[in-house]
C-alpha cells in the first residue's frame, strides 16, 4: 500500500518554493545535544531539536509531544490532535 503513495514525492519541490535556508547540524551541535538528553530526559532527535532551537534562539515550537512541556526555554503550541475532514 505504501508503495502506491506518490503525493509525498512533490514535497521537496514545494519546500523549495518557500525560499528557505535549510541548515544541517554540526558535529559540535550533536555533541552539545547530549546535555539536553541529560537535562530533560530526551532521546536523540528531541534533544537535537532543542539544541538547535537554543542555538538559533528559537523559542516557539508546535508539537503534540507533551514531553516538550517540561522544557523551560520554549513556548509549546499544541495543535489539535484530531482534524475533522469533510
Amino acid at each position: 500500500m505504501v508503495k502506491k503513495l506518490a503525493t509525498h514525492e512533490n514535497i521537496p519541490t514545494k519546500i523549495a518554493l518557500f525560499n528557505l535556508d535549510i541548515l544541517s547540524p554540526t558535529l559540535e551541535t550533536l555533541e552539545r545535544s547530549q546535555q539536553m538528553k541529560r537535562r530533560y530526559g530526551f532521546l536523540s532527535n528531541d534533544a537535537l531539536t532543542l539544541q538547535i532551537m537554543e542555538d538559533l534562539k528559537i523559542e516557539n515550537l508546535a508539537s503534540n509531544d507533551s514531553d516538550f512541556e517540561r522544557v523551560d526555554f520554549i513556548t509549546l503550541y499544541k495543535p489539535s490532535a484530531s482534524i475533522t475532514q469533510p
